[in-house]
């Protein structure tokens, strides 16, 4: 027992002692007798309390003292593990250079491509001379196995030259490393990657994933309420709540993919579908019935804009059906059908003033007035056109597959700038602020003047054909390609600011929603909305 619990003790045995010695009085012997017992076993009872709780205190503190000295006896042998030199050592034979690291430290990184290929699942075998051959530029694989033995890269990385940077960061994708150097990515050019698929934490939950359709979705539409549609090949278009992610909606009548959507002035929705069904379809998306089916096409319906007086252009990107055709929303019946190409139609877009502009495969651009009369014919290009775009001052800019860019007036039909540079067929257009158009082409996006057409930055970055491009404010412009990233970039300096990585295939379409927020498809079936 304490020390500190007997001066009471014994205080207690005295007084109750000179009460049994000095008092004749049985009652008052008795009292003194009862007082005595309880004020001991009251006392005893905290006594066990204290020692029960210091017996406890001193239990916890030893069971993490010991788990402290397991974590340091673990790390110690982690790195007596991975300084052992003839434990499990490996050669690498990267496109020619040898590469001598162990195995422990070459699998370090979960998911990544040396953990799958040591991981038994593969019949990975060595060459003659015991090494692993890996058919890949050695280029700065020193630097990746540098840090996967644990070493900080930053000085290494950022005294490489922007093509060695681009060279190393196609090299951790391809290894799939992007783990270990995340730290290093605003070196490597990118100030964050997000792995929106794996990690929903890092998505925010602010966040929104729609999911529902059974096919890839081609297209995706903003509704005057603020409801999200979106058109798949499921042969469905769903509405969508973009506040809880619900579907509230589901319009059902195409037999067969949905190519393109488009929203109306008067707020219904129309659509086009591919070959096996070649109708267009007017919705009343707050019934959510059909209210017409246009059918003339003999092929896939590709292209679909709307015209003044509740009127609606369509055309195929078949040579089968070279015809665009005019159609009246409220009596479904086809007004016009202009044949003016011959080849297909690869673009159809609209003027402000009303006037229809089609490119085409046969290298030429025509704008119709609203009678469906051909005013002009812009002839230049050396190749089918692939893209249009109105700008906002009024003229025209076309894209082709002779890799050029070209500006025109749209009363004369004459070419006003030529826009070199891309080492490809111009792929998709938009324009951003400041009287700038950004184009993509392959896996290049580059940013022209059109006031005074040059390039001035071109964007570097993704490692597959760019498929979408969108300005996402004044500064900034999204794009998204096959490599399933989404990456933002600052349009002024030329830096991506941040890189989504998707889980799917490519995506295919995306827009931005009047309260900022980025929605696209996501490659797998669902649409994403990112805030």
């Amino acid at each position: 027992m304490s020390s500190t619990h007997l001066p009471f003790i014994n205080n207690e045995v005295r007084r109750f002692t000179h009460i049994l010695e000095t008092s004749n009085n049985q009652a008052e012997r008795v009292a003194a007798e009862r007082t005595f017992v309880e004020r001991l076993d009251s006392h005893f009872s905290r006594y066990m309390q204290d020692e029960k709780k210091q017996f406890e205190d001193k239990k916890e503190a030893d069971l993490k003292d010991i788990e402290s000295k397991k974590k340091h006896v673990e790390q110690l042998i982690k790195q007596v593990n991975a300084t052992i030199v003839n434990k499990d050592k490996i050669t690498l034979n990267v496109g020619g250079r040898l590469f001598t690291t162990t195995t422990a430290t070459i699998t370090s990184q979960e998911n990544s491509f040396f953990s799958a290929m040591f991981s038994g699942m593969f019949s990975v075998e060595p060459e003659q001379d015991g090494t692993y051959f890996i058919d890949r530029e050695p280029g700065d694989f020193g630097i990746i196995l540098e840090r996967l033995r644990g070493q900080d890269v930053k000085k290494v990385v950022q005294s490489l030259d922007g093509e060695r940077r681009v060279r190393l960061l196609n090299d951790v994708r391809f290894y799939c490393l992007e783990g270990a150097f995340q730290t290093y990515l605003p070196e490597l050019g990118i100030l964050r990657e997000v792995d929106v698929h794996n990690a929903r934490a890092l998505h925010g939950d602010d966040d929104l994933v729609l999911a529902g359709h059974t096919g890839f979705v081609n297209a995706i539409v903003e509704l005057d309420d603020g409801r999200l549609a979106s058109a798949s090949n499921d042969k469905t278009i769903a509405l969508w709540d973009t506040t809880t992610g619900a579907s509230n909606m589901r319009l059902t009548g195409h037999s067969s993919y949905i190519q393109r959507l488009i929203k109306l002035r008067d707020g219904r929705l129309a659509s086009a579908s591919d070959s096996f069904d070649n109708t267009v379809r007017v919705w009343n998306p707050t019934t959510g019935l059909c209210e017409a089916v246009l059918t003339g096409h003999v092929d896939s319906v590709r292209h679909l804009v709307e015209m003044n007086n509740n009127r609606i252009a369509s055309a195929s990107n078949s040579p089968n059906d070279r015809r665009i055709r005019i159609w009246n929303t409220t009596t479904s019946e086809c007004e016009n059908m202009l044949t003016a190409h011959s080849s297909f139609i690869s673009s159809l877009v609209m003027m402000p003033d009303g006037r229809l502009v089609s490119g085409s495969n046969d290298k030429t651009i025509k704008i119709f007035n609203e009678a469906g009369v051909c005013l002009v014919t812009c002839n230049g290009h050396g190749d089918g056109v692939t893209v249009l775009l109105v700008l906002k001052d009024g003229r025209l800019l076309s894209g082709s597959r002779d890799k050029t860019i070209k500006i025109w007036n749209t009363t004369s039909g004459a070419c006003e700038a030529t826009l070199t540079g891309h080492a490809a067929q111009i792929g998709c257009v938009t324009e951003i602020a400041d009287s700038r158009v950004a184009s993509s082409s392959d896996r290049t996006i580059k940013i022209w003047s059109t006031r005074n057409p040059k390039c001035l930055v071109t964007l570097d970055g993704h490692t597959n054909l760019v498929t979408c491009l969108r300005e996402l404010n004044d500064a900034s412009l999204v794009s998204a390609a096959k490599d399933k990233r989404i990456k933002i970039w600052n349009t002024l300096t030329g830096q991506c600011i941040i890189s989504l990585i998707g889980a799917g295939d490519m995506t295919r379409c995306m827009t931005v929603l009047r309260d900022g927020r980025l929605a696209c498809d996501g490659g797998d079936y669902s649409v994403k909305i990112y805030k």
